[in-house]
């Protein structure tokens, strides 16, 4: 164990240097350091309609310290950083939450990554807008490289279109707002200057669906700068490296070459078609046949796909999608006025009360049970669940254990030693591990709220004396803690008097205890990761069965050299849900090779690789039809088909002068 701070927490371990995951300290009941974030709003029935969820009422307890950050949990392990909940507290009482990303060992040695670590923190920190993800703090820290930044309960784009298939895609309206804050965002990046004055020249290079947060109260984040590209920056992109991800590059991005502010306004483009149309634009099999595809391939129209996109709209996504940077929007923001002038023409307003509506419609569970974390990486994850109304009523800590036919334990076992964080309730089992954003699901009543009202009745039919318990604050109330039924004196009435007759006593209303489903997802390939709802787990957890929560939960399933999977299952209370997934093998692309000779002599590239300068002997490159893109040596540029068979060498030769 980590040794303690003024507090009594331990210090945040630092992970193994080999990248596995830490182990969170779980701490002892007595740590109370948690916050309350409100989620009822009660609004007067003359407003006009808003998003009524809020985050609710639940205490999160700290785990363990980071410097005079309290950890809260874990949210995202990755291969180069692990991403956590924090929360950051002032000596006068106030107290805010955030999100520590802090860098792994394994990388740490390598002085290019934390160069671009850093350039990412020193880049964002610079910029302030309320469409950009706010960075707080960055540095070293208990011998960690780390970033401090703003904590956005939501989902991102990319969730947010998967769960609007489900009905009839995004709103029209709703997508063009969406993109025209994030191109508000991208204006301030590209035009941004440092301290001194100096334009940084900002270029995001990662704009895409994954990349853009709408938070439950309907404001639209630009995430992630890790590998924006800026004249400032110190860790600078050698000529010819490819950096982004290939189904939102532009297609100079794809070819290598120096680009600008009008790369963002393609990858923009990208996701507005995508946000319309309700599927991928350029994503393919494999990385080449994505970028070939960016690179030579028109866009679909979108009015062929959907027909209530408007001309206009169509328009503007036509000319962000232009492969030519001189006939795309000039700029982020004279996208962003076409987007705006082209909702002021439709007569609707889009708000930001809207866009909450919105998300409450697409993720009420997740907004009703409010962030969930990882407090125990490698043993049972825990959360904590509501009960009771919201009127203020005080929660019930309540935990998961391993399989529902685990024996609960009393107070002064394991689970009540773990009550701070897991919040445990013999009564009911359920748990899900959802990422922060996700809300919390709400359980019914306490086990002590039960007991209570069996004595309630008992009493009654016993002869209608009164009587009271109470339930304890804060902790799960054990038996013991209900005072056992009182005999009734014995009262003598005159023989005269008529004995009253004993009205039955009123039966209480059913207690309804919502009990965890088991989620069972069947992968015909074993390296396969499956993702059930924002849980993500091996194929073989997943087989096994995993409790989660009753509800409707997005499935994914991807594994290397394979098609993914994307469905859905419904798990209901007590019961099994099965999905049979199969993830069909990829095209194997086997190469050939190609000999290529021309005159005058020329370079050759096929896609963004170059092949060499002719003549050219036997260079390996994909099997079927290959476009090469041939350069001479005055500067003019050809293009030419050939065919080339599996395993096979073909030889070319142009006469680039006839």
């Amino acid at each position: 164990m980590a040794p303690a701070n003024a507090k009594g927490l331990p210090r945040l371990p630092l992970p193994p240097a080999d990248g596995s995951p830490t182990t969170l300290p779980v701490p002892a009941p007595e740590d109370d350091g948690g916050i309350e974030i409100d989620i009822a709003m009660e609004k007067a029935p003359s407003e006009p309609p808003t998003h009524a969820l809020r985050a609710a009422r639940v205490p999160l307890s700290a785990i363990c310290m980071f410097g005079r950050f309290e950890i809260l949990g874990r949210i995202a392990f990755g291969g180069m950083a692990e991403i956590f909940l924090g929360r950051e507290s002032t000596s006068v009482g106030a107290s805010r939450l955030l999100v520590i990303k802090r860098i792994l060992p394994h990388v740490a040695d390598d002085p290019k990554f934390v160069e671009m670590f850093l350039d990412e923190a020193r880049l964002a920190i610079q910029l302030s807008h309320t469409n950009i993800c706010h960075i707080y703090e960055f540095g070293d820290l208990e011998g960690s490289y780390f970033i401090a930044m703003e904590w956005i309960p939501g989902a991102v784009l990319g969730k947010i279109l998967r769960r609007a298939r489900r009905e009839k895609g995004l709103a029209v309206e709703l997508a063009a707002k969406i993109i025209a804050e994030v191109a508000e965002a991208l204006h301030h990046a590209h035009t941004a200057r440092d301290a001194n004055g100096t334009p940084m020249q900002i270029v995001h290079r990662d704009v895409s669906p994954h990349n853009v947060m709408v938070s439950y109260d309907g404001h639209v984040k630009l995430l992630d700068f890790g590998i924006a590209k800026a004249q400032t920056a110190s860790s600078k992109t050698e000529a010819g490296v490819v950096k982004g991800k290939f189904a939102y590059m532009s297609p100079q991005q794809c070819l290598g070459k120096n680009i600008d502010a009008r790369a963002d306004v393609f990858a923009l483009g990208i996701c507005l078609w995508e946000a319309l149309a309700g599927t991928s634009l350029y994503q393919r099999d494999t990385d080449y046949e994505t970028m070939k595809s960016v690179i030579e391939d028109d866009a679909p129209s979108l009015r062929a796909l959907r027909s209530e996109v408007p001309e206009a709209l169509e328009a503007i996504v036509v000319k962000a999608l232009q492969k030519s940077p001189d006939a795309r929007w000039r700029s982020a923001a004279e996208m962003q006025i076409a987007l705006e002038d082209w909702l002021a023409s439709t007569g609707k307003a889009v708000t930001t009360s809207r866009l909450a509506l919105m998300m409450e419609s697409l993720f009420a569970e997740e907004i009703r049970r409010g962030p969930l974390v990882d407090s125990t990486p490698f043993g049972a994850s825990f959360h904590r669940q509501l009960t009771g109304s919201a009127s203020g009523e005080r929660s019930v800590p309540t935990g998961m254990a391993a399989r529902p036919s685990s024996p609960p334990t009393t107070a002064s076992g394991p689970r009540a030693r773990n009550a701070a964080i897991t919040g445990s309730q013999p009564a009911a089992d359920a748990a899900s591990l959802d990422e922060p954003g996700d809300a919390m699901p709400t359980s019914g009543p306490s086990r002590g709220r039960v007991l209570a009202l069996g004595a309630l009745v008992l009493l009654l039919v016993a002869g209608g004396v009164a009587f009271g318990a109470s339930i304890g604050g804060g902790g799960e109330t054990p038996e013991h803690a209900i005072s056992p039924p009182v005999a009734p004196p014995v009262v003598t009435a005159p023989l005269a008097v008529p004995t009253p007759p004993v009205e039955p006593p009123v039966a209480p209303p059913p207690v309804v205890v919502v009990a965890p489903g088991t989620a069972i997802v069947l992968v015909d390939v074993d390296t396969a990761m499956v993702r059930i709802g924002d849980r993500e787990v091996t194929a073989a957890d997943a087989e096994a069965g995993i409790e989660i929560a009753p509800g409707h939960y997005d499935v994914h399933a991807e594994a290397e050299g394979h098609r993914s999977f994307d469905g859905a299952l419904d798990v209901e209370s007590g019961a099994e849900a099965r999905l049979t997934v199969s993830l069909p093998a990829r095209r194997v692309v086997v190469p050939g090779r190609l000999s290529i000779n021309t005159r005058p002599w020329s370079k050759v590239y096929v896609g963004p690789r170059l092949l060499g300068t002719t003549p050219i002997g036997e260079a390996s490159v994909p099997s079927g039809s290959v476009r090469l893109r041939i350069v001479d040596r005055d500067g003019r540029t050809f293009s030419r088909t050939v065919t080339v068979h599996a395993g096979a060498t073909e030889s070319v030769f142009y006469d680039l002068d006839h």
